[in-house]
């Protein structure tokens, strides 16, 4: 019997091969499509019932990859006319202390923050704009667990058009970042590679893609 083909990742050399289009879908924003379980299914619900919010400011923190930008984008696309403010502490701490203020006072839609910091460790200087994020109320996602991560894995794999085994799942669940965006990055890459070599999508070829590929997820958050 013939051995498996290990498949040509990093090589240099001209090939033959039809090298694919990437087919990587983009991020599809909305609450139905997010994934919920104990890791962050309290701060879904506070987004999503915005209209119970204590007041109309709300800051979604939560670690990088939790799902902050995704809860985000889906809240704002709801049509109250609020507004979303990604990454909030890196951004000009001015522009944010008026969004919040603008919103308190009824000049504009309510107002969603999302940062991996608690307001407290901002790195900026404005006093006034500490003041008022003291009090305000705060959303909180954790670090996916493994029942959100499998659920994201297989949409991402039903985006490419593959169904795939529970032992790949959860090889990619030990193999890559715990965040949405590294994988996306990853199961595309993947996905690509197996076009290009023409392979079924199984556990073995995962493998030897991976360990093929040790930075793969440099900078990706």
């Amino acid at each position: 019997m013939s051995s498996p083909k290990t498949p040509s990742f990093s090589s240099g050399r001209k090939s033959s091969r039809q090298i694919p289009m990437d087919l990587a879908p983009t991020p599809d924003y909305r609450f139905d499509n997010f994934v919920t379980g104990p890791s962050n299914q309290d701060g879904f619900r506070l987004v999503k019932g915005w209209q119970a919010w204590p007041a109309p400011v709300l800051l979604l923190q939560g670690p990088k990859g939790s799902g902050k930008t995704h809860l985000g984008h889906a809240w704002a696309a709801e049509g109250h006319g609020g507004v979303f403010i990604d990454d909030a502490e890196t951004q000009d701490a001015h522009m944010v202390f008026a969004a919040i203020n603008k919103a308190l006072a009824g000049e504009a839609g309510p107002l969603l923050l999302a940062s991996t910091r608690p307001p407290h460790e901002w790195p900026h200087s404005l006093p006034d704009l500490h003041s008022r994020m003291k009090n305000t109320a705060v959303a909180s996602l954790s670090d996916a667990d493994d029942d959100v991560l499998e659920g994201i894995i297989r949409k991402l794999f039903d985006d490419t058009g593959r169904s795939v085994s529970r032992d790949l799942v959860g090889y990619i669940i030990t193999r890559s970042p715990r965040s949405v965006p590294a994988l996306r990055h990853g199961i595309s890459e993947l996905d690509m590679a197996a076009r290009a070599d023409k392979a079924d999508m199984t556990k073995a070829f995962a493998v030897r893609f991976f360990n093929a590929q040790p930075d793969l997820f440099d900078d990706i958050d």
